[in-house]
């Protein structure tokens, strides 16, 4: 079992700020010495949801600035089947209008998956504003949420379960990453369509899981908000 730390930091800003944070880790895993502080001003409530995600509901009514500081050991294992959910069905970013059907046994249709997005899709975070799977392989470019999108299109369409996960891989980061985790032979196994890496599990701390991206994002309103990340995560032992 690999044990991962992570410590985050979080400055919220803007006024009559409020929304959700996904930023804690996810409650099928083994967790040790989890602590979060916050101003006392910060209203803060801790949320579970179906997909056992928790969110952390927070208000700030007149403060300009808070500050979440979060840290906490995980011993990373794999995430299981979350009750009532088929991973296999569209969803609001994923649909399955010009997604390519897939040849072979489940896990070719995994690499040639990877492959297809290695050959069409390129880095940019500049040009991230797409979401939907069809519209980040036509026009061939996105961060890890589109490539993640891309990739699970592909599996459900090609009858494989796949979800998306959100978390924090091993380094210095200031946003969340996205992966995927499909299910083979009744296992869910991880992969990374971002960087092309198929393995038993990743040694990331995960956050959230879902069916795409709307059920895993963090969202703040308020007047003029911003928000500011820093994660810094070590593998302490495999």
């Amino acid at each position: 079992m690999i044990e991962i730390k992570v410590n985050s930091t979080i400055k919220i800003g803007g006024k009559r700020v409020k929304g959700s944070l996904l930023i804690t880790p996810h409650k099928t895993q083994e967790i040790k010495d989890l602590e979060i502080d916050y101003p006392k001003f910060l209203k803060v409530e801790r949320r579970t949801d179906r997909m056992w995600n928790e969110f952390l509901d927070i208000e700030m009514k007149d403060k300009v600035e808070a500050e979440i500081t979060i840290s906490y050991s995980l011993y990373r294992r794999p995430i299981g089947d979350i009750s009532g959910e088929d991973f296999l069905s569209e969803s609001r970013y994923i649909k399955f209008k010009d997604i390519p059907n897939l040849e072979g046994e489940n896990l070719t249709k995994v690499r040639n998956a990877l492959m297809i997005i290695k050959g069409k899709m390129k880095y940019d975070k500049e040009k991230a504003k797409v979401k939907s799977a069809s519209s980040s392989l036509r026009l061939g470019y996105g961060v890890c949420v589109n490539f993640s999108h891309a990739f699970i299109a592909m599996m459900r369409k090609n009858g494989i379960p796949a979800r998306i996960v959100v978390g924090i891989p091993p380094g210095i980061y200031d946003a969340a990453h996205a992966w995927v985790q499909v299910k083979l032979d009744k296992h869910w196994i991880d992969v990374d369509p971002t960087v092309g890496i198929v393995t038993r599990f990743l040694p990331y701390a995960p956050w959230g899981i879902g069916e795409d991206e709307s059920e895993v994002k963090s969202k703040i309103i308020g007047i003029n908000p911003h928000i500011f990340e820093k994660h810094i995560t070590k593998i302490i032992n495999k």
